[in-house]
């Protein structure tokens, strides 16, 4: 009998104590009943119903993640080993508990897939000087994802950058490579295309220089044969004036030695004697 009550005595303790709960002051409750959630609890002493509720604590301190090395390639196609760490805090509990099942592993995997994209638009040289630069994308980027999950990034900070050529697997050389050829091609094509550019260029002003100096050649010779006949014809005309006017004279002369008291003489007399002279010439 005494026994009995005894157990009686300690499961009734046992219940009363199990009924409260206490939250840190740095944390938050979340009450669920039957798998439920019903009600966050706040700092201090909590009431809840035993074996009916279970409740989940959040630390809602600053905390880190480390996201682990990776291999990635620049913009010059060096391959280089980066890690990074993550300073974050929990905003909302139930945000973060309700709204995904891992916060930790998908924060890490956006940091990865982000730093690979980010990485990927430098060179080699530029990547310890641009830290500050992939730092503050890294954490806009990942405030865009996070923000909805409860939860806050303080900071990203790239912790180390390391040349990884020794450790690359065949897939990423060969990759590597591929890259490097394509590259090599583009630019041999371009040089040809300029070139061919420049060639044609010159040929064409080489045409137009030739054909323009043609041009003019012909208009100057035809320049010359037109005056030259001009100064030949004026030539032309003056002696055929003065040879008429020589025919007048010994016309004049031999109807002067006439003796017949009647001459007849046309109105024209130049007119006439080339009309003379035509007909000695036929």
């Amino acid at each position: 009998m005494g026994l009995e009550i005894l157990l009686i005595i300690v499961g009734f303790f046992t219940v009363i104590a199990r009924s409260f709960i206490i939250i840190r002051q740095y944390e938050q409750g979340l009450k669920f009943r039957y798998g439920r959630y019903i009600a966050k609890l706040n700092p201090g002493i909590n009431f809840i119903v035993p074996m009916l509720d279970v409740v989940a604590i959040v630390d809602m301190r600053i905390r880190t993640i480390a996201v682990p090395p990776q291999k990635v390639i620049t913009k010059d196609n060096g391959i280089v080993k980066i890690d990074a760490v993550i300073y974050y805090r929990p905003l909302d509990a139930e945000r973060l508990l309700l709204n995904i099942a891992n916060y930790e592993i998908a924060t890490i995997k956006l940091a990865q897939a982000y730093l690979r994209s980010v990485v990927g638009e430098v060179s080699f040289d530029e990547l310890n000087s641009k830290r500050e630069y992939i730092n503050g994308k890294l954490r806009e980027y990942l405030l865009k994802f996070v923000e909805s999950w409860g939860m806050q990034v303080i900071a990203a900070e790239i912790s180390e950058v390391l040349p990884a050529i020794q450790s690359l697997s065949a897939a990423l050389i060969k990759e590597v490579r591929a890259e490097r050829i394509k590259r090599a091609v583009i630019l041999e094509s371009e040089g040809a295309k300029e070139a061919a550019i420049i060639n044609a260029s010159g040929e064409r002003q080489a045409t137009e220089t030739v054909a323009s100096g043609t041009a003019t050649a012909k208009v100057n010779v035809a320049k010359g044969e037109a005056e030259g006949i001009g100064i030949v014809a004026k030539e032309a005309k003056g002696i055929t004036d003065n040879a008429l006017s020589i025919w007048e004279i010994n016309t004049w002369k031999v109807l002067s030695k006439s003796k017949s008291s009647t001459v007849l003489l046309p109105y024209n007399i130049r007119e006439f004697i080339k009309c003379l002279k035509g007909i000695e010439g036929s």
